[in-house]
């Protein structure tokens, strides 16, 4: 039979966890709020955390400097493939034994992976006029 743990144990083990969690979170949460920062704001002494001027301006410039959606679909794109085909290794004896199959999963995987496609593409063009628009909202504010 177990024994019992007590209620005190419980909450000091559930406390360690939590301040354990977060100091492997912190960093991460850092980063994603620094992102938001202007770059005087990034390296301002002392810190800000939360209240400060929220800011897309460096995703804009991030964008505009390599073509960041074009990378990003790119990734989409090899880790689909590599899904596929860890999928299609994982399975190679089952489906060389029923060759029927095989040639079936293969016209869906490949319909599947072209719906994919157009899919992400037209996210894609939509990402492209939202961040015009927002670049472009941005720079009339600066004019003005």
């Amino acid at each position: 039979m177990a024994r019992a743990v007590s209620t005190r144990r419980k909450l000091f083990f559930t406390a360690l966890s939590w301040t354990i969690a977060f100091l492997i979170f912190f960093p991460v949460l850092w980063t994603v709020l620094t992102s938001f920062k202007t770059e005087g704001e990034a390296v301002s002494i002392p810190p800000t955390f939360l209240f400060f001027d929220w800011t897309l301006e460096n995703y804009a410039v991030v964008q505009e400097r390599s073509d960041y959606v074009k990378f990003a679909m790119n990734s989409v794109y090899l880790a689909l493939g590599s899904t596929l085909l860890a999928l299609l290794t994982a399975h190679a004896k089952t489906l060389r034994d029923h060759r029927d199959a095989y040639a079936a999963c293969l016209r869906d995987a490949q319909r599947a992976l072209l719906a994919h496609r157009e899919a992400l593409s037209a996210l894609v063009e939509d990402n492209r006029f939202a961040l015009d628009f927002i670049v472009d909202s941005h720079d009339a504010h600066v004019v003005a």
